[in-house]
Order: C-alpha cells, then sequence, then structure tokens
C-alpha cells in the first residue's frame, strides 16, 4: 500500500518505504512534514544505524526498549505520535491471511 492509496480510502499515516522516502530522494515529502514526523525519523534513523553497528536498535531519549520479535510474545514497535512497543495489535489478520494464502498455494 502506497501513500496514494491511503489517501484514497481515507486513511492517515504512514506506508511501507516512507521513511527511506525522507532520507533519500524526497525533498517535498521532508518539507510538509511537522516537527512530530522528523523526530521520528531521526529515532528510526538511528536505531537502524545502531542496529547496523552493535544489532541493538536504540536511539537517543529512547522511551522503550525495542525487544526482538518472537513467536510467542510478538512484540511490535508501534510507531504514532508516540513510540512504543505493543503486542502484535493486528496478529489474527495475519493469521486469517496465512491461513488463506497457504491454502491457496497449494492449488
Amino acid at each position: 500500500m502506497n501513500t496514494s492509496v491511503m489517501r484514497q480510502l481515507g486513511r492517515s499515516g504512514a506506508t511501507h518505504g516512507d521513511l527511506v522516502q525522507y532520507l533519500f530522494y524526497r525533498r517535498s515529502k521532508a518539507d510538509k512534514s511537522t516537527e512530530n514526523d522528523q523526530k521520528i525519523v531521526d529515532c528510526l534513523t538511528e536505531a537502524w544505524c545502531n542496529f547496523a553497528k552493535n544489532g541493538k536498535p536504540t536511539w537517543k531519549k529512547q522511551p522503550v526498549q525495542w525487544l526482538p520479535y518472537d513467536a510467542e510474545n510478538k512484540h511490535t514497535l508501534h510507531v504514532d505520535e508516540e513510540i512504543e512497543l505493543v503486542f502484535n495489535p493486528n496478529w489474527e489478520r495475519y493469521c486469517i491471511w496465512d491461513k488463506l494464502m497457504g491454502e491457496r498455494s497449494k492449488l
């Protein structure tokens, strides 16, 4: 899903790959961003860089520890106005899609 599809659906929020646009090739996106948008971009960029350096996704003034995802706990970093660690909020939906796609792949 991309930003234009989100708009057509009347939804707001980020889509897969949006963060990369702030960093590499969409000056217009960065120009339209709010102070909070830029704060989130900075936090996640720092987390990615630290993860690449030492295997730990950390950033300055980190409000939560970004724990690894595992089958039991399903930790998910929820990025919104605030950043928080939650149980994967869409787990049941993922299971439905996994079941549907698993059945389809057997056809």
